[in-house]
């Protein structure tokens, strides 16, 4: 108590100092104060993430140098031209939904105006309330429906976003299948294997679907062990993520209150709540939030064992095109955040990289040789020709990690007792370019149709005296 006393005096002693001292300063136009406004929320954060989540290296590593950009993901948007990759385009019905979209990627602390043309032009602050740019919407820009313009500094990978018409967007396909809303899906998520995820966000142009997942009385503390068994969250939404759920969520509260308990996660119930990553840390304790689905609260818990059995909520926003899913079992590991489900997300930032610790498979197709191997599977029998790979956002530095020799194989029934190889390559010779994508044919005669699971092996990389191989995605051709 002493201490306190005279830690909370030196405290009060130097913020006196402080001010004293600003306040002495205020006669030269050069020290004037900055301005009083105090924002809750980093703007440019929430507004960079509210479309492209970047993770950008803290320090130098055997993998990336500080400051490089590790993995890219599109929330909302996508960059349909390759020669304008930093403009993202949304397909809308009309301006009152490109409205919703501004709304939705600013921080909840600026306060909206209202405008009878719908233009509007707001300046983003950092926590300290200091001014980090401006970000405008202004309807019918260059013949779109609208365009969110930026002159921001800090931000990442992407410059504009334009509005486009449903109707006018390219490349349109009406065999494109589409997500709708209540579909459910089984995806597989750290520790917890196979679970039901929901559809609560239908894909549209330029839009991902977003599928979520509350589990059954599960309980899952950030980096801590129960049974001295690591429980990871990195599914766990974030505060902005936890707040669009909610959101998706009640567009259609008791549709989704049936749909969620059809797929085995309960009801969503008045005590129900998602774990979220805004920790707050004191001198000894350490709290996580929850954030309540019925009421949109946000209530600060204890992390250690309180209330074990409160709901968690698993996300994952995205579903490539051709529905294929990680089989969680014994498939050959990556580093963290480097696993090999992210080859099945669709999104080029993000990648398999695995040590050559990890390649301690046996292969099927090269006899008497290891491979790092990762099995999958469709959502139904599908009949491919062929398939793409993409290279990492660092084959252009790194393309020693280009996998060079690989089989792919498949099964029609997870009882088939052995592989089919439908395609073998000794020398695959991937580009040495970021995030470039190359198609290859099945090589073999015993391609057919209905296949269902498959198993993709890696025996040998470009470069066989680097430690890592690396891709970033895979996607069958038709």
């Amino acid at each position: 108590m002493k201490y306190n006393t005279l830690f909370k005096a030196a405290v009060a002693f130097l913020m006196a100092a402080t001010l004293c001292a600003a306040c002495n300063k205020t006669d030269d136009p050069k020290n004037t104060p900055e301005s009083e406004i105090v924002t809750t929320f980093d703007d440019l954060s929430f507004f960079q993430n509210a479309f492209v989540k970047v993770k950008i290296a803290t320090e130098t590593t055997e993998s990336y140098e500080v400051g490089e950009i590790i993995s890219v993901a599109y929330s909302v948007g996508e960059p349909i031209y390759e020669n304008d990759a930093t403009n993202l385009y949304i397909g809308v019905e009309g301006i009152d939904e490109a409205l919703e979209y501004w709304d939705a990627c600013l921080a909840p602390d600026i306060t909206r105006t209202s405008s009878a043309d719908n233009k509007y032009t707001y300046t983003l602050t950092d926590e300290e309330g200091k001014s980090q740019g401006t970000v405008s919407f202004t309807p019918g820009a260059e013949g779109s429906v609208a365009q969110i313009t930026t002159s921001l500094p800090g931000l990442e990978c992407f410059e504009k976003v334009t509005f486009l018409l449903n109707s006018a967007w390219p490349f349109n396909d009406d065999v494109e299948p589409i997500n709708h809303l209540g579909d459910i899906r089984y995806f597989s998520a750290p520790t917890l294997g196979s679970q039901a995820f929901v559809c609560i966000r239908e894909r549209s142009n330029g839009v991902k679907p977003y599928y979520v997942a509350i589990t059954k009385d599960t309980y899952l503390p950030y980096k801590h062990k129960i049974d001295e068994k690591l429980i990871e969250t990195k599914w766990c939404p974030g505060e902005a993520s936890a707040k669009t759920i909610y959101d998706l969520l009640h567009k259609d509260w008791d549709f989704f209150v049936a749909v969620f308990d059809e797929a085995g996660g309960g009801k969503l119930d008045l005590d129900q709540g998602c774990w979220i990553d805004k920790n707050q840390f004191q001198v000894v304790l350490e709290y996580q939030y929850a954030f309540n689905l019925t009421n949109g609260e946000f209530e600060r818990l204890e992390k250690v064992y309180h209330e074990p059995h409160r709901r968690v909520l698993l996300k994952v926003n995205w579903i490539d095109d051709d529905a294929l899913s990680f089989i969680p079992g014994e498939n050959s590991g990556g580093y963290t955040e480097e696993e090999p489900d992210n080859i099945f997300d669709g999104q080029k930032g993000t990648k398999w990289c695995a040590g050559t610790g990890k390649r301690t498979g046996d292969s099927f197709a090269f006899s008497g040789k290891k491979c790092w191997f990762v099995e999958f599977e469709s959502l139904m029998p599908i009949a491919p020709v062929g398939y793409d790979i993409t290279t990492a956002d660092s084959a252009k530095k790194r393309s020693g990690r280009n996998p060079k020799e690989w089989a792919l194989l498949g099964k029609k029934s997870v009882y088939d007792a052995e592989w089919t190889v439908l395609d073998k390559r000794t020398d695959g010779d991937l580009p040495a370019q970021d995030s470039k994508t190359k198609n290859f044919k099945f090589n073999t005669t015993s391609n057919g149709s209905d296949w269902r699971y498959f198993r993709l092996e890696i025996t040998e990389k470009k470069d066989a005296s680097l430690v890592c191989m690396q891709f970033a995605d895979f996607k069958f051709t038709y």
